[in-house]
């Protein structure tokens, strides 16, 4: 081993109250690893330039970085799945353990293995035999189709507020074509945590407002707690699902759909510009779609060079999520006074290294706190994650105390609202400017042509999280890196109206707003001509 492996480690994870167990537990581990022929070296280095750049041993990377971050060592070894499957606690390393004692013990490394597989004798399916299954699959939808037939599409939702595809929903619920429904499924391994039945019936509420009761599959835990076949007796010749994460709607994912004889689309639920994201387009759940719908040129180009297909199931059609902003409606408002949008992420516990590490609220909670005696003429809108406060009130962080405590700090103030989640284009049509940290926001808020504060912590977290299009994006933003350049944003930007980067952004909203507001039409349009369908 390298010296430099080693003073890197230490250096960058000495400040982390669990770096030195993670350092010591990778040193042990790095062996068994590196000599896993789960561990694919070359694909690791290829998939995470970053790695090979800093000359660090990609095994020790995996162990100390990469498995906390949720990275895989390999295409054919999914650890957030093997973890799940073999009840392994935080923090243990998956391949380690698969290599101890999983391999011995005959267990399984995938949803996609059969019972009684050992891993010895079963390899992950390759995406290419995944694929092939599905001209089989579109020959029987178009068949039916040609027949007259009504073309059945589910629609996976675990949010009404994460419900991205739903302009697609609402587009084939019109079309005498297709019989839509949607099905509010479990988050069983989500953030929030816990027993996901209260989650799935606000979803069912909030859904149920805008839509009749039949729209909806029924979905219930049975007798014995397991959850059942969701698609039994409905005979689904398309499903949406609302999420490429290994572990969002751990029930109903995307593996959970192979070999079953429909196709899987996917609607993006985040506009992707982050170095996150691509880890998320290089993992093989993308693999399982029959299509999967992007939101402009520099998107899809970047599925093209990360997927495991290399973007062959890709197409854009524009951001589908954001064609109900044209519809949404300004809730009542003193057209006199500006209102400023408050967004901060959720990821208070990620490393300096997890580049999904974006919040940056413990640094700035008691300025966010006295802003609104700051600035007594303009009105603040507190909407933070949804996950947000559910990671502050563990007792590692806040706890609920201290959470209510803030909370109850920043409404004392009479210019100060809070939301409460839902839906947030009325918030976007009702608000004069943001200041966030939001990964998704970033490109969203460009939607509005209004100015964006984001903050960040460091210049170097341009290069260390964003892609190219993340990086366009922050430029056409005016940046913070303390309290000072957001003071100066609301005073001389929002204040004063003095935005020297106004006449920029509205150039850039062409490339990101492709189709917009119809780009679930466009994706209608792309799996109708794939049925036969175009011309009714």
């Amino acid at each position: 081993m390298k010296t430099r492996d080693l003073s890197d480690m230490f250096r960058r994870y000495a400040a982390n109250p669990r770096g030195l167990a993670l350092a010591l537990r990778g040193l042990r581990d790095r062996g068994i690893v590196a000599r896993s022929p789960l561990f694919d070296r070359a694909w690791y280095l290829r998939e995470h330039p970053d790695v090979a750049a800093s000359g660090v041993d990609p095994a020790l990377h995996y162990l100390v970085v990469g498995h906390p971050a949720g990275l895989d060592p390999g295409p054919g070894f999914c650890g957030a799945e093997y973890a799940a499957l073999n009840g392994l606690p935080p923090g243990e390393n998956p391949l380690a353990h698969y290599e101890r004692r999983g391999r011995r013990r005959g267990c399984r490394i995938s949803f996609l293995q059969p019972g009684g597989a050992a891993g010895a004798d079963w390899r992950f399916p390759s995406p290419q035999e995944h694929q092939a299954a599905f001209p089989a699959v579109v020959d029987a939808v178009r068949a039916k189709a040609a027949r007259g037939g009504r073309v059945r599409a589910v629609f996976f939702v675990a949010s009404a507020a994460m419900f991205p595809a739903r302009p697609l929903f609402d587009a084939m619920r019109r079309d005498p074509r297709f019989d839509a429904r949607a099905a509010v499924v479990p988050d069983l391994r989500g953030i929030a945590g816990g027993d996901p039945a209260p989650a799935m019936e606000r979803c069912r509420a909030a859904l149920a407002e805008a839509y009749p009761a039949d729209a909806f599959l029924p979905v219930a835990r049975g007798p014995d707690g397991a959850w059942p076949d969701v698609l039994a007796g409905f005979g689904a010749d398309l499903v949406c699902h609302p999420s490429p994460y290994e572990l969002s709607d751990f029930k109903y994912n995307p593996r959970w759909c192979v070999g079953r004889p429909f196709l899987p689309v996917h609607v993006n639920y985040g506009y992707y510009r982050s170095l996150y994201d691509r880890h998320v387009m290089a993992g093989r759940n993308y693999a399982l779609f029959w299509k999967a719908f992007f939101e402009c040129d520099a998107t899809l180009a970047e599925y093209r060079e990360h997927s495991v297909l290399r973007g062959a199931n890709g197409e854009v059609v524009g951001y589908v999520k954001m064609d109900a902003l044209a519809a949404a409606e300004p809730f009542p408002r003193d057209a006199k006074r500006k209102r400023v949008l408050l967004c901060p992420h959720h990821s208070v516990e990620g490393g300096a290294n997890d580049s999904l590490a974006l919040s940056n609220f413990l640094r700035y909670a008691d300025f966010f706190a006295d802003l609104p005696a700051r600035f007594p003429e303009l009105d603040f809108l507190f909407r933070p994650h949804p996950f947000l406060f559910s990671v502050l009130s563990r007792p590692k962080f806040w706890g609920p105390a201290k959470c209510d405590a803030w909370r109850a700090r920043f409404l004392s103030r009479p210019n100060a609202a809070w939301s409460g989640g839902g839906g947030y284009f009325s918030e976007f049509v009702s608000c004069d400017a943001i200041v966030q940290d939001c990964g998704s926001y970033l490109v969203e808020w460009f939607y509005t042509g209004k100015p964006c504060c984001y903050m960040l912590k460091d210049p170097s977290d341009i290069d260390a999280k964003f892609a190219p299009l993340g990086k366009d994006c922050l430029s056409h933003c005016h940046l913070a890196y303390d309290e000072a350049a957001i003071e100066s944003f609301l005073r001389d930007v929002v204040e004063k109206g003095a935005d020297p980067k106004a006449a920029a952004r509205d150039e850039f909203q062409k490339t990101v707003m492709v189709n917009y507001p119809h780009a679930a039409d466009a994706a209608l349009a792309s799996i109708k001509r794939a049925l036969g369908m175009a011309g009714s």
